[in-house]
């Protein structure tokens, strides 16, 4: 019989591990002064120990319970403890994530007991594994959990019962002289003496009904307890009698110093921006109701809640609360005037993302879960890395979350990765949504690879909204990325050899993107003077260029940016550039220098792209950001160089499929001049970020052109030239090195080109599936190719219907269609998007999507 033993053990949680230790329980009165803990690894070696020393307390029917915090790191194969009296003699032995038997120490020989339950890095903050049950001795208990800890306290499933007769053989020696330290965590227990009416028994935090009224009610897990600040919650205070008098105290977890106290009144008074105010409601069936009022600006993220009456005993529920922002309330920041927008912005966990180019984009579908629980620990382990005086801020908290969902500068969530070669990490097109991401990086505690512009922005989305910031995922095609030297000029700058074909890449920085994805949250600038500035702000996870010497970007306001406003927070240069620079471009004059050739105004931030409310449609968004191009009002912060005699742009046939040969042609528009054109072509495979990255071929003509005669110069690209070169998101660039010697003319004119890819077919059967049922989708791929497509990996994933699901398969020829079929399970009513993609070693980043309607 063992009657000295382990109650309580925890080890290893989400994020970092806080609040390691085991509690010890046994007969009330039982000295440990002289004990110890001693702690093996997987292979039974001893690793250390650690003295320990108190007074078991009378806590529940002659028993009592002791904290020791340890540090117990969850080793590969498990960790064992052993519980060591002060004669040697081993009086309790456990272990977990393994078999162990001790090879040296005090229980050398001996087989540790392996514990039934066991956490993982998915293990809530603040809860442990237990013992739960009735009876007077360890055998009568068994373990379960993970439960919200009660350290220091008989745990909240357990009950002791008293001993028959005292346990012989545990001497009970005098108190120590030594002070006693309390236990942590108390846990409430029947009183010996008659209590007082106002003794607080236990607490009712009517999570459900709390959780519906604050709009948390879709977050997975049923034990979280979410609710959002600038919004009153109601608890209920078990007592013997009506409570008239009550005090609770909030505190930041785990910074104990951040604590906010409530004397409880009888009127709803107090400051709801700022102030904390709780105000009795009613009594009933033994329970006095509460309501407490969180303020508009109050701390984001882990508290313990304690409550006492005028009895003078504290009582603290096992569970933590949670505080997120709140749309809902006028009193937050992010307050946001309009239920289907925070419908879309905070609540909706599927979504798409726009891809491509300007001229032919695609959505490519995302799964956002940001109520999966994975992705709210996630969200609140970022949270932990802020300083705490920072987390009621929403700028704040949205500038540092940029920097942490990249792993440049803080060891974030994602690595980026531009190149062709994904080796040790998942590509970023093989990506469907978010929780897969959050879910690897609470696992391994290291950043996940691999990452590019849609997936920081899906992934920053996520964590956004999960904190209950309003976010939306922003595509800016024909995107700007200009390299501050020292400062951003508002220009993308680019610089060409003699022959008009080749890039300076010494010379040239800037850039255009064919698409680049940032964020937009939704939240009121009381940082800055304009009133006018509430409302969307653009921040940027994709790390590009330092700001304050961190990968960060944002938030600037986006009101801001249409107008060309400068010198404000933050990095409105970079931004503005994003959208509205102007491209230049700069020849080698043979003489050391350059000089401009071309300057394009309208060039940069095209149809900049979100997901419309409410549906599945593209919204534009540009007019957000910019005036309409050429504009008064856009050339305000621009000046604009005259157009040459004769003009020149190249039109592609942009229903062009892949496999197909691609035809081009340079159209010659002599409006106010005539002569000779010499063209020199070239086409590129260019990345998605608009750097060359191979030349597919050139060629060269002249032509004869007369004022007022139009003309072109012809171009093609057969399949086998460019097929073999493209690789993830890749296109091809056309440019045209143009001179006119009797006018001594000389440009340069580009055209990007993406292809219109052929669709996955996805089919659901049955069309509209119940919840709790199971369906079945039917995925169909056709090889467009006359190549043989080799090392495919298809990936389906449906918030609600199925987790992440990959198929391999070695090869598809031209020609030949690809089939699989996969099972769903549906979960919930309401619209659910199911994301399918395709990448192969040949062409990747293929996408497909069907909606299914639960009932």
């Amino acid at each position: 019989m063992t009657t000295v033993f382990f109650n309580e053990i925890h080890y290893e949680n989400l994020g970092i591990d806080i609040k390691e230790g085991v509690e010890i329980a046994g007969p009330a009165g039982v000295n440990v002064d002289g004990w110890k803990i001693v702690i093996y690894d997987a292979h039974g070696a001893q690793k250390g120990e650690l003295a320990i020393r108190g007074l078991l307390p009378n806590q529940q029917n002659g028993w009592g319970t002791l904290y020791v915090p340890v540090a117990l790191p969850n080793l590969h194969g498990g960790n064992a403890l052993a519980l060591v009296n002060r004669r040697g003699e081993v009086s309790h032995f456990i272990s977990w994530g393994g078999n162990i038997t001790a090879r040296d120490g005090p229980a050398a020989g001996r087989a540790a007991e392996r514990i039934s339950r066991e956490e993982t890095v998915f293990t809530p903050i603040g809860t442990s594994i237990q013992l739960v049950g009735t009876g007077n001795k360890y055998e009568d208990f068994r373990w379960d959990g993970p439960h919200f800890q009660t350290f220091g306290g008989v745990n909240r499933h357990q009950t002791f019962t008293r001993l028959v007769t005292p346990p012989a053989p545990v001497p009970v020696v005098p108190p120590p002289t030594h002070e006693v330290p309390p236990p942590v965590v108390p846990t409430p227990v029947a009183p010996s003496a008659p209590a007082s009416p106002q003794v607080i028994q236990s607490i009712d935090l009517q999570v459900e009904k709390n959780r519906a009224a604050h709009h948390t009610d879709k977050i997975h897990a049923k034990e979280f307890f979410a609710i959002r600040r600038g919004q009153t919650f109601q608890i209920s205070l078990v007592a013997p009698a009506e409570v008239t008098e009550a005090s609770l105290r909030f505190t930041v977890y785990p910074e104990t110093q951040n604590s906010y106290v409530i004397n409880v009144g009888t009127k709803n008074v107090g400051d709801p921006d700022s102030e904390w105010f709780g105000y009795f409601t009613g009594h009933q069936n033994g329970a006095t109701s509460v309501a407490v009022h969180i303020p508009g600006r109050a701390i984001v993220g882990q508290y313990t809640l304690s409550a006492s009456g005028d009895g003078g005993k504290t009582w603290t529920p096992a569970e933590p609360i949670y505080i997120l922002f709140n749309a809902w309330s006028k009193h937050d920041d992010v307050f946001l005037d309009d239920e289907a927008f925070r419908n879309e912005y905070v609540l909706n966990e599927d979504g798409f993302i726009w891809v491509g180019s300007y001229f032919n984009y695609s959505a490519r579908p995302w799964s956002f879960s940001q109520f999966n629980t994975k992705s709210l620990q996630a969200a609140l382990l970022l949270l932990q890395k802020i300083p705490v005086a920072e987390r009621g801020d929403v700028v704040l908290v949205s500038r540092r979350l940029s920097a942490l969902v990249n792993s440049n500068d803080d060891s974030g969530v994602l690595v980026g990765n531009w190149s062709s070669d994904f080796s040790g990490g998942t590509p970023p097109s093989a990506w469907t949504g978010s929780a897969d991401i959050l879910k690897e990086y609470l696992l391994n505690k290291q950043p996940v690879k691999y990452g590019q512009c849609w997936v920081y922005s899906g992934t920053f989305t996520t964590i956004l909204r999960a904190l209950g910031v309003p976010a939306r995922s922003v595509t800016n095609f024909a995107s700007a990325h200009d390299v501050p030297e020292p400062t951003y000029n508002r220009s993308v700058d680019k610089y060409f050899l003699a022959d008009g074909v080749t890039e300076d890449t010494d010379k040239t920085n800037d850039s255009v993107w064919n698409f680049h994805v940032w964020n937009d949250a939704w939240f009121a600038r009381r940082d800055l003077k304009n009133s006018n500035y509430t409302g969307w702000q653009a921040v940027d996870a994709t790390p590009q260029e330092r700001s304050d010497r961190k990968f960060q970007m944002g938030p600037v306001p986006i009101s801001a940016v249409k107008v060309g406003e400068k010198g404000i927070n933050y990095d409105i240069d970079f931004v503005y550039s994003e959208v509205n620079a102007d491209e230049k471009y700069y020849i080698a004059d043979g003489r050391g220098g350059y000089r401009l050739v071309r300057t394009i105004t309208d060039s940069v931030g095209k149809n900049i792209s979100t997901k419309a409310v409410g549906t599945n449609a593209r919204q534009d968004i540009t007019l957000e950001y910019k005036y309409k191009e050429n504009s008064v009002e856009e050339r305000a912060s621009h000046g604009a160089d005259q157009a040459g005699p004769i003009q020149f742009a190249i039109e592609v046939d942009k229903t062009t499929k892949l496999g197909k040969t691609i035809h081009a042609r340079l159209d010659i528009h002599p409006a106010n001049g005539s002569g000779t054109v010499n063209v020199a072509w070239s086409a590129h495979i260019i990345t998605y970020t608009g750097k060359p990255v191979t030349v597919l071929a050139k060629s060269s003509a002249t032509v004869k052109v007369t004022k007022g005669t139009s003309a072109n110069v012809p171009f093609e690209l057969a399949p086998e030239t460019y097929v073999p070169q493209l690789k993830g998101t890749n296109g091809i660039l056309f440019r045209a090195f143009v001179t006119v010697p009797e006018t001594d003319q000389s440009t340069i004119v580009q055209q990007e080109f993406d292809f219109v890819a052929d669709d996955i077919q996805v089919t659901v059967e049955p069309a509209q599936l119940k919840s709790g049922a199971d369906g079945v989708a039917n995925i169909e791929f056709y090889n467009p190719l006359q190549i043989v497509l080799h090392n495919l990996v298809l990936s389906v994933e449906g918030t609600d219907l199925t987790k992440v699901q990959r198929f391999k398969f070695p090869s598809v020829k031209p020609g030949e269609t690809l089939k699989q079929q996969v099972q769903l399970h549906a979960w919930g009513p309401g619209k659910k998007t199911l994301i399918v993609l395709l990448d192969s070693d040949e062409i990747n980043d293929l996408t497909g999507q069907a909606q299914v309607i639960v009932v």
